[in-house]
């Protein structure tokens, strides 16, 4: 994965199934196979109930899973390949489990099988319908987008055009391209301002907006995508700004403006890590304790200043 959108892609996946997961890791080196795994992510079994919430991506990875992710759809050659780090993979999983044993691992001067190693799924996720290696794996449709190749396999594909436009999907459509995105990202605008995906994703779009607006060598190999993502992102702030002013100005209840308030509180401490790192706790505590107006202001700033102290900082 090369390209900043790639890297995108790669960062959501990420950033979701850390909340989780009990082990989730990015660009796993595959030592046998020389070559890199996507995100590889072990699930929490004590973390079920917010697993619920990530939608088809949480049920499609409730148990150890390999991604790989594809901006441009992937032909029979690239799949390959994936399927290869797959066996590889288990292969590194068997013989970490061997070293974890020591001897125990060892009989008669021979390797034993070692037990309860989990053969990973291997999750691809493409932006379309790659037609060939659906018909040579003997590929069957689970459900819209997602199909289940031979069951020996382990092994899942999901078509990001396929996938039906509902909340459940949103965290999957949100790596798509061209109308995928463009109707994933509206959805996301649409969200509740607590939405777990909108905490989630959020911070990340804000992360790539500023990057784009750093000077680069060549400006045209900027993504499309990414493009999509910077201009959204500022529609986004002047909507919810907008949105806070008329909700203040109409005076509603104090009970859902109260709600709005903490759900925007925990944003903005989100939007602060995505944009300058760790947020003291001193920082947080006066986060929790300003009303929306605060919130708004400094809020404005996060889009600017290039230090913490600049955002809060009182205009002389």
């Amino acid at each position: 994965m090369h390209n900043r959108f790639d890297q995108y892609m790669k960062n959501l996946l990420r950033e979701t199934l850390s909340y989780v997961s009990k082990q989730h890791e990015t660009e796993v080196e595959v030592i046998a196979a020389t070559q890199k795994i996507d995100v590889y992510a072990v699930p929490d079994p004590d973390r079920a109930d917010e697993r619920k919430e990530l939608g088809w991506l949480g049920e499609l990875s409730d148990v150890p899973t390999m991604f790989e992710l594809f901006s441009t759809t992937p032909n029979l050659a690239r799949f390959r390949l994936c399927i290869k780090k797959q066996l590889s993979w288990h292969g590194e999983l068997e013989r970490r489990a061997r070293v974890a044993l020591g001897d125990a691992a060892q009989g008669n001067g021979e390797e034993k099988d070692v037990e309860n190693v989990v053969f990973p799924r291997l999750l691809v996720v493409s932006p379309g319908r790659p037609e060939t290696v659906l018909q040579k794996f003997g590929a069957r449709k689970l459900r819209d987008g997602v199909y289940e190749l031979d069951e020996g396999l382990c092994a899942f594909v999901v078509v990001l055009s396929e996938l039906p436009r509902e909340r459940r999907t949103l965290l999957l459509r949100l790596m798509g391209r061209d109308r995928v995105l463009d109707e994933a990202l509206e959805d996301l605008k649409a969200l509740p301002p607590a939405a777990q995906e909108r905490c989630v994703v959020l911070p990340l779009l804000l992360h790539f907006r500023f990057e784009v607006e750093n000077p680069v060598q060549d400006e045209q190999a900027m993504s499309a995508e990414i493009e999509k993502i910077k201009e959204w992102y500022k529609s986004f702030v002047e909507e919810q700004q907008l949105a806070i002013k008329k909700a203040l100005d109409d005076g509603i209840s104090q009970g859902i403006s109260q709600g709005m308030v903490k759900g925007e509180r925990a944003l903005f401490v989100r939007l602060l890590r995505a944009r300058f790192g760790s947020v003291p706790a001193a920082t947080i505590a006066r986060i929790e304790a300003a009303d929306a107006t605060h919130i708004e202001r400094w809020g404005d700033r996060v889009l600017t200043a290039q230090t913490l102290d600049e955002v809060f900082g009182e205009p002389n």
